[in-house]
């Protein structure tokens, strides 16, 4: 079985998005997610903190326009931190 996309997700390789609507925190998903953010929209996957902790995250499309113009930075709600 291959690799899953968390397995090599570093800060070098990964996307940054904006941890809640302030931003003021980040964090990186995987790219697979970022290009594919329409079909992501409501579900959760994990992102990789700063701190190198993993959180559950939420792709919430309405918090930056997804569905609109899609200008904005990609926005995920914290769900909580994976042990």
């Amino acid at each position: 079985m291959g690799r899953t996309m968390y397995e090599t997700l570093t800060w070098d390789n990964g996307y940054e998005v904006h941890l809640g609507v302030t931003g003021d925190r980040r964090a990186v998903v995987p790219q697979e997610i970022a290009e594919h953010q329409r079909e992501w929209d409501g579900r959760t996957f994990r992102a990789l903190t700063r701190d190198g902790r993993w959180m559950r995250v939420r792709l919430v499309g309405d918090d930056y326009d997804l569905h609109g113009t899609g200008t904005g930075d990609m926005v995920v709600r914290p769900v909580a931190y994976i042990q």
